[in-house]
């Protein structure tokens, strides 16, 4: 483990500390021979985190956005709820003393994985933990005390996401929160669920493709993508098999370049430049270089026709940002 080094960052209008992961957390790159679950969600940890534990993103107005795929705190245009990152933590306080090791100091207790008030048991508003974490209200200074409370947050949630211990928790958890996702219905696939669309009930089948190599490849991808912008994903997603049965190899191609040509946020240069790097190492050479590559390099995209449920696209900051910390 090294010595975790911060960084002051600014991401939209937000800013504060950027903590980089010290711990690798995958003793090796999964293959053809492991499951889909495995294979999508370290692709997303890749994308995410770099695949290196404790890695710590406070500078977008998340508060604090933690964990191997990157859970957070507060959803900064929706601050009506607590964000996903707190599941997680309530797992993690399963097998060592979360509170005492982060909100000890200003009262408040994890329960049944809502941050809450210690003495009064009421949760605790988004605004305030985005105020705590990152004062004030999510644009911390570079200097100064409000620097240093942040500063000192960041630290303490990169100590605890980097404890060696909590890496098999954190990959279990993710992975079940996939399959969770999955199987929850959305409005947005007219109220069926991914689980059932798009896997056929199968998601935890080692190949729930039946050999179908290039829709595993556009669901790993699609994984990475959605924890990013869930909205715009699913949009995508729904286009995707509209126009061509999910378990045909066109559906990924034309789930890949729809996410691959977006306009949302950085999906089309960022994303896709870490998204492509990382999926080399795991899926066929031919899918990436070639005639007929379905992710190819930048240079040789070009737009999609429109889909008829695609989203008017929008600045990044409407989910999550785009934004590595590898």
């Amino acid at each position: 483990m090294t010595d975790p080094v911060v960084k002051y960052g600014t991401i939209g209008n937000y800013s504060g500390p950027i903590v980089k992961g010290t711990v690798d957390a995958f003793d090796k790159i999964p293959t053809m021979a492991d499951s889909h679950l495995d294979r999508a969600f370290w692709l997303t940890t890749m994308v995410e985190s770099g695949g290196k534990a404790g890695s710590i993103m406070a500078a977008d107005g998340t508060g604090m956005t933690a964990s191997l795929e990157q859970l957070v705190a507060v959803y900064p245009r929706n601050m009506n709820e607590q964000g996903s990152l707190f599941g997680m933590l309530q797992k993690l306080s399963e097998t060592m003393d979360v509170n005492e090791l982060l909100f000890e100091e200003v009262g408040w207790e994890l329960f049944e994985g809502v941050l809450r008030n210690k003495k009064t048991a009421g949760a605790i508003l988004p605004s305030m933990i985005q105020n705590t974490f990152t004062p004030p209200n999510g644009h911390v200074p570079a200097r100064g005390p409000q620097w240093e409370q942040s500063k000192k947050w960041a630290l303490k949630f990169h100590k605890l996401f980097a404890t060696p211990t909590t890496i098999d928790v954190q990959i279990k958890y993710g992975m079940n929160q996939f399959v969770k996702y999955a199987r929850t219905r959305s409005p947005r696939l007219r109220k069926q669920s991914v689980d059932a669309l798009i896997y056929k009930g199968n998601i935890e089948l080692d190949d729930p493709f039946k050999g179908e190599i290039v829709n595993d490849l556009a669901m790993a991808v699609w994984w990475s993508y959605k924890v990013n912008g869930p909205t715009p994903a699913m949009e995508r997603l729904f286009d995707a098999a509209t126009d061509h049965k999910p378990e045909s190899p066109e559906f990924g191609q034309h789930l890949i370049r729809l996410l691959r040509t977006s306009k949302y946020g950085r999906w089309a240069t960022n994303r896709y430049d870490r998204t492509r790097k990382h999926a080399m190492s795991v899926w066929p050479d031919s899918f990436f270089n070639g005639p007929d590559a379905v992710m190819p390099a930048r240079r040789s995209i070009t737009p999609p026709p429109e889909g008829r449920g695609l989203l008017k696209e929008r600045d990044a900051t409407s989910d999550q940002q785009d934004q590595t910390i590898d």
